[in-house]
């Protein structure tokens, strides 16, 4: 199983490069996503369709918040994250803590850009372990991911 922990921390490594984007596109939790690169390649996330959650997707939003002015870059971009992301809302959201779910976080932060120009938004979203496709939704399905109740 790989742990979201794991997962966030090496993300916002590259995240907070300023190298993935989010492309302008508005992301509420409850979405479902189709990227055009099954998730964030090289050249970042820019391009995504929201779709029905019982239609093939990589991506479902959990969480939306805004970063403060101090929490946009270094260590307390990752400590926001963390806590906003792997807190309360993953648990609310997926109906197990991040350590018990098999499920990958992906965090879209706002690129230097997008926070020129006011945009502190952050998303998150979880997808398949390993970035796989999925037909349904992830909220509180535990027992489909093979959590133990």
């Amino acid at each position: 199983m790989i742990r979201a922990a794991t997962v966030v921390l090496a993300l916002l490594a590259v995240l907070a490069s300023g190298c993935v984007a989010r492309g302008g596109f508005a992301l509420e939790p409850g979405d479902c996503v189709r990227t055009d690169e099954a998730g964030a390649g090289p050249g970042g996330l820019t391009d995504v369709t929201i779709v029905d959650c019982d239609e093939p997707h990589h991506l479902e939003v959990f969480h939306v918040f805004d970063l403060a002015p101090d929490q946009t870059e270094g260590e307390a971009l990752v400590d926001a994250v963390r806590e906003a992301c792997l807190g309360d809302a993953f648990t609310d959201y997926v109906g197990v803590p991040e350590d018990e779910s098999p499920l990958e976080l992906l965090p879209l932060p706002p690129t230097a850009d997008q926070l020129a120009r006011g945009d502190t938004e952050v998303v998150c979203t979880l997808r398949e372990p390993g970035g796989g496709t999925r037909t349904a939704p992830l909220r509180a399905d535990a027992h489909a991911l093979g959590v133990p109740s």
